[in-house]
């Protein structure tokens, strides 16, 4: 709590005591207490020190009791005798004056200050006047009066370390101001435990009146119900209330009662939803508190993620783990996955077709981004309702976030459709064997006639395992051969060296069924299909 002090300097006269018109506190002036002086006088001895009104008068009749939390204006009176029966002169007061939680620096001008060795007299800090609540301690730390005998020097508005003797100094501990007694607490809640109850540790922070004080406390839904410690501690089964009762030793009572709220128990649920796109996350987590109250959130995640928001989103796939504080300090914890969504082979960039007379039909695409892809592979159809045909295939490669491009040339043409257009288009192998298609481009077949033929097969239709490759161009013969078939399970490729312009190639068939195949030769850097009729 934070209390203002309040300064002003006017002049006061207190009926029965001399003041002069400087009586203020003046710290901008030098403390004599770093004058290191021995302040060997025992003159003064302090009776008791009270908060009072501006005229000396306790607070409250005898000192009894205030109420915690109030606030009034208040000053400092010394009830005080001396052992010499002369007016002192010049009076000082210096201190570290501590009220509740703030402190400063007293230095405060008495100026005269009577006798009083029959009858004790008070002086009371009547230009000093400060905003206390009630219940806050007042304390005059390392408290060091000064004066001189003789009134000749003016030492109201200035004066040095030599201008007050040592045999003029008198030193006292630190001083405890008498207050009303002011009974409170303080109280801390635990977290529900196993059996829903909340340990509360209480302690009393009671001051003011007369020690030694003597405690009685009363709980609602506590365990136990009463108690007589300073410093009980109570399992609550619920909230209630508590309630303590202070006599001290001048038999003064006072009670204070504050309502204790513990926690209630709630259980936490989350939802989330699949990160599915991988350049803009767009996961999200919504998260469910089945109690109403006051909840703090902290979220972690993947990549240093941090949130104070009770759902989030926005979320890329991780395990996200969130603690969940209520306003007594309990705190729950839970961990929520945010999948991603199955992630795509591929993503395709633009995919075209074009021609060039005599050399057949080129394609070209780009990816944008590759996930484990092993290879590609084109395919052609004069009809696509009717299916498409594998024409070739391309390496893949493999991973990527950047735009790569590829380009395959379809060499040997088929006869024009009726319709006029051939259609292409790419699928994506990965890795693992998932497949993901391009889109579907089509191009007007070429007029041209189609590349002459290298190579021939007979007899076509085949009987049992009897075929052939025969060359059909000049210079073919000399050319290393590469053959593939490619059937429903399997591709089975040979390569070999054409005698007399013949191979025999049968043998690839061994063991298949009746069926129409294809098989793709390959020489002299060309390629030609060729379907197989097996009977």
């Amino acid at each position: 709590m934070h209390f203002v002090f309040k300064f002003l300097v006017f002049v006061v006269l207190v009926v029965g005591i001399n003041r002069t018109a400087f009586s203020q506190n003046q710290s901008h002036l030098l403390d004599l207490r770093t004058c290191d002086k021995s302040c060997s006088s025992n003159n003064y001895r302090i009776h008791q020190v009270f908060l009072s009104d501006q005229h000396g008068t306790p607070i409250t009749t005898d000192l009894l009791t205030c109420e915690p939390g109030v606030e009034q204006t208040v000053y400092i009176t010394f009830e005080y005798t001396t052992s010499a029966n002369s007016t002192a002169h010049n009076g000082r007061l210096f201190a570290d004056l501590v009220v509740g939680e703030d402190e400063q620096f007293l230095n405060y001008y008495f100026g005269d200050i009577l006798p009083a060795t029959d009858t004790p007299k008070k002086l009371t800090l009547s230009g000093f006047p400060m905003t206390w609540v009630c219940g806050e301690v007042v304390l005059l730390k390392s408290p060091t009066l000064a004066w001189t005998t003789s009134s000749s020097a003016d030492l109201s508005e200035s004066y040095q370390c030599n201008s007050y003797p040592s045999a003029q100094c008198q030193f006292q501990s630190t001083i405890v101001v008498d207050a009303p007694l002011a009974v409170q607490f303080e109280y801390e809640v635990g977290c529900l435990s196993e059996k829903s109850t909340s340990t509360v540790t209480f302690e009393s922070t009671t001051n003011g009146g007369r020690e030694p004080y003597t405690y009685a406390w009363e709980f609602t839904n506590g365990t136990p119900a009463t108690s007589s410690d300073a410093n009980p501690v109570v399992e609550f089964s619920a909230s209630g209330t508590a309630k303590l009762t202070v006599t001290d030793g001048n038999g003064t009572q006072n009670t204070y009662e504050q309502t204790i709220e513990i926690p209630v128990d709630y259980t936490l649920s989350a939802t989330s939803t699949e990160q599915t796109d991988e350049d803009d996350p767009d996961g999200t987590i919504t998260l469910e508190v089945d109690s109403t109250g006051t909840f703090t959130y902290l979220w972690s995640g993947p990549d240093d993620f941090s949130s104070v928001q009770k759902d989030l989103s926005g979320l890329e796939a991780g395990m996200y783990e969130v603690w969940v504080t209520d306003e007594f300090g309990c705190s729950q914890w839970m961990e929520v996955e945010v999948l991603l969504a199955a992630a795509l082979p591929v993503k395709w960039g633009d995919v075209s077709a074009t021609s060039a007379l005599g050399s057949g039909i080129t394609i070209q695409w780009n990816t944008l981004k590759e996930v484990q892809t092993s290879h590609f592979e084109i395919e052609r159809s004069l009809a696509p309702l009717e299916g498409f045909e594998k024409i070739g295939s391309v390496e893949g490669t493999g991973w990527s976030n950047q735009a790569i491009e590829y380009t395959f040339t379809d060499k040997y043409l088929p006869k024009a459709s009726e319709s006029g257009w051939i259609y292409y288009r790419v699928k994506e192998v990965s890795v693992i064997g998932d497949e993901m298609y391009s889109e579907i481009v089509r191009i007007a077949v070429p007029e041209a006639s189609p590349i002459a033929e290298k190579w021939k097969l007979y007899p076509n239709p085949m009987n049992a395992e009897k075929l052939w490759l025969k060359a059909e161009e000049m210079g073919a013969a000399n050319e290393k051969v590469r053959v593939t078939l490619f059937s429903q399970n399997q591709v089975i490729e040979i390569e070999d060296s054409l005698k007399d312009a013949v191979v025999h190639i049968g043998h690839l068939f061994r063991g298949l069924s009746k069926g129409v195949y294809v098989l793709q030769i390959c020489s002299g850097g060309t390629c030609e299909r060729k379907k197989v009729i097996k009977q």
